[in-house]
């Protein structure tokens, strides 16, 4: 709550009616596996980083469109990660790319997840 009232009011700041920190306080911190039905886009994180490669090039690049066209209300939320998906799976991977080919993927994968979006 705190990072959004402070999002809210800077520069100035308000009395925050939430209790201060204390370090020295006993937490209780529980972890559990997480559902990947529930949240797709973690299940896509493991693939791209077992993989490698021009994996995590691709990803990101389609990402950043997907993400993009999200916010400007051109494809829904949930259309994301598999926009990501099917950009990732129409790329030929390479374990050892260059920096070049890099550069080259991203293009790529920007103008493929492009004309994935269309397809949605």
């Amino acid at each position: 709550r705190l990072p959004i009232q402070y999002a809210l009011t800077h520069p100035r700041r308000l009395p925050c009616p939430a209790p201060s920190f204390d370090p020295a306080q006993t937490w209780e911190l529980s972890l559990e596996p997480a559902d990947r039905d529930r949240f797709p886009a973690l299940s896509l994180g493991f693939e791209v980083a077992r993989v490698g490669g021009t994996a995590g090039a691709v990803i990101n690049a389609a990402n950043e469109v997907a993400v993009g066209l999200f916010l400007a209300g051109e494809i829904r939320f949930t259309d994301i990660v598999p926009l990501c998906q099917k950009t990732l799976n129409n790329h030929t991977f390479e374990q050892r790319p260059s920096l070049a080919r890099l550069l080259e993927l991203d293009q790529w994968a920007r103008q493929e997840a492009g004309v994935c979006a269309e397809r949605l």
